[in-house]
């Protein structure tokens, strides 16, 4: 088992000198790893990250811990969700709400995402990251092998998500053997409808 870890660096000299602030976890839990970083408008930072679990290092839930002070403390952390979030990212809008998206695994197996398709989805928090919704489906259900999802607040305050289509790569995708794909894959940008409770492509 690799040792994996992570922490939040930061500097108040403009990157001259860098102090180190663990990335809290309840107690027993062990490993935070695969952090993402963004501030609100009130300069508060927001830290989402998982903790791993086992010798294949799998991730066992998905948090969220802000800082009012440039990181030189975190908050305790609130669970965002449960097993196999994975590739969460961070964006907060204008208004302070918090959307994180991630991939949503449903089984793996050593190097591998298996079962079911693994959809993009999202959650939100209008209050700080005290508490968030349940997490709604960003991916089409006609797009079985996705990930990499990236979200972005637009010019006009909202909030805009990219991810990956990898089309028929099943090779790549569950990192199998054979040769290179030799074909394209997509990006898909989509957005949230109907006050968020879905999301639509375009």
């Amino acid at each position: 088992r690799p040792g994996f870890s992570a922490a939040l660096n930061w500097s108040a000299d403009g990157g001259s000198t860098w102090r180190t602030t663990a990335l809290p976890l309840p107690r027993g839990l062990d490993r935070p790893f695969a952090p993402d970083v963004a501030f609100g408008p009130d300069g508060t930072l927001y830290v989402t990250y998982v903790n791993l679990e086992g010798r294949g290092n799998v991730p066992a839930n998905l948090w969220l811990s802000k800082s009012s002070d440039g990181g030189r403390t975190l908050s305790r952390p609130v669970r965002i969700a449960r097993r196999l979030a994975f590739q969460a990212r961070l964006a907060v809008d204008p208004a302070g709400t918090v959307h994180v998206t991630w991939l949503q695994g449903r089984d793996v197996a050593p190097f591998q995402l298996v079962g079911p398709p693994s959809p993009v989805v999202a959650s939100r928090s209008a209050d700080g990251g005290r508490t968030f919704s349940r997490p709604v489906r960003v991916s089409d259900p006609d797009r079985p092998l996705v990930g990499a999802a990236s979200p972005v607040i637009d010019a006009d305050g909202r909030l805009v998500v990219l991810y990956q289509d990898f089309k028929g790569d099943r090779r790549d995708f569950q990192n199998l053997e054979g040769p290179p794909w030799d074909r394209p894959f997509a990006l898909v940008v989509t957005r949230p409808v109907g006050g968020g409770r879905a999301f639509s492509e375009g």
